[in-house]
């Protein structure tokens, strides 16, 4: 379990969601940045990652760059 709750500073995502660009961009604007945990459920509980973590950095790192870095 996390110590930390939900809240407009830390996103629980079990998978790499479709929206993770929404959520860094709703991050980026905020004064205060915030957190994304992949592999945690909505309480806080690690559920963990099926998927190689190289591969998931990777993948979230590639997302970023071809969907986000442009915008700034």
């Amino acid at each position: 379990m996390i110590s930390t709750v939900e809240d407009s500073r830390t996103e629980f995502k079990i998978k790499l969601v479709d929206d993770l660009e929404e959520i860094v961009i709703e991050f980026l604007n905020s004064k205060d940045g915030g957190n994304i945990y992949i592999g945690v459920d909505d309480k806080g509980k690690v559920i963990g990652l099926k998927n190689n973590i190289d591969l998931l950095e990777r993948q979230i790192k590639d997302r970023i760059i071809s969907n986000i870095d442009h915008l700034f």
